[in-house]
């Protein structure tokens, strides 16, 4: 049984082992940069499961051990910060997102509070939403198992949502993108509203901008992240110039193009480098 897999690994491509969310970024990351990380495998979920318990002991503590000391030799910082991602087996499939229904905890620094927020994502893996989502898309009946992803972290400057039909009017011949400062966190709670871009998908021409009063960003703090005010100058100023709607959008053309299917992304830039965090089906009930 392999217990930890790594993103770059050919292995961690495969769904059943590693859930949605990491097959999908070990898949792209032969295309894109997606921060490098490890995923504790379904294998290591159901061992935990035979046991009767989701705390992280024994050879699986050593190997989650050697595996972060070795994030941090690949990244080159000693205690390096890291999100910790859910990835359930039902998630990110073609007609169910299961997308805000599982734990994602970010900037966790240190082996012992990795260890915790693992543990977290397991025992997580029942709460009401859940299972009330579950018995929505008629899923109820399917044996739950749950990967967790760890990957560096990227501080972001900027973070988008993007999605390769327009999901305000049904366009597949338009894309949108939704960008606001710093983490992601603030666009995908709904608590702030970001820019909004439309793109024609044929030429890349920008049909509609919208510059939103982003009033908060979240970034990263000593107690994982807070959120703040914006600075007063940068509400009103443009989060993406030319350059950066154009690679998104040809980011995401591309994306919708390899997998077949209409997509939704989560990425950031930090500078001017931009990474892919997340990609996805769209459905109709996220």
């Amino acid at each position: 049984m392999r217990k930890i897999l790594w993103l770059d690994q050919v292995e961690c491509r495969k769904k059943h082992s590693v859930g949605g969310k990491a097959a999908n970024l070990s898949f792209l990351s032969a295309y894109f940069p997606v921060p490098y990380g490890f995923c504790l495998t379904t294998d290591a979920f159901n061992l935990l499961e035979e046991i009767s318990t989701r705390s992280i002991v024994g050879g699986l503590y050593q190997q989650v051990e050697q595996a972060y000391n070795l994030l941090c030799k690949h990244v080159g910082v000693d205690n390096v910060s890291v999100a910790v991602r859910s990835s359930a087996i039902v998630e990110d499939g073609d007609t169910a997102s299961f997308a805000g229904q599982y734990k994602t905890y970010l900037n966790v620094v240190g082996l012992e509070s990795v260890i915790e927020a693992i543990t977290d994502c397991w025992q997580a893996i029942h709460n009401s939403g859940t299972d009330n989502y579950l018995k929505y898309h008629k899923m109820d009946e399917r044996p739950l198992e749950m990967a967790v992803l760890v990957q560096q972290m990227v501080i972001a400057d900027i973070s988008v949502v993007a999605f390769s039909a327009n999901p305000l009017n049904g366009s597949r011949e338009e894309i949108l993108i939704n960008a606001n400062w710093g983490l992601g966190e603030s666009i995908v709670s709904g608590i702030v509203t970001p820019d909004t871009y439309t793109v024609r998908k044929k030429d890349f021409f920008v049909v509609s901008r919208h510059i939103g009063e982003k009033q908060i960003m979240t970034i990263a703090s000593s107690n994982g992240t807070e959120k703040i005010s914006v600075p007063r100058i940068m509400r009103k100023q443009a989060v993406l110039d030319e350059s950066k709607i154009r690679e998104i959008a040809e980011t995401i053309l591309f994306l919708e193009e390899v997998l077949g299917y209409a997509v939704d992304i989560e990425s950031v830039y930090k500078g001017s480098r931009l990474y892919l965090l997340q990609c996805r089906p769209i459905t109709s009930n996220r």
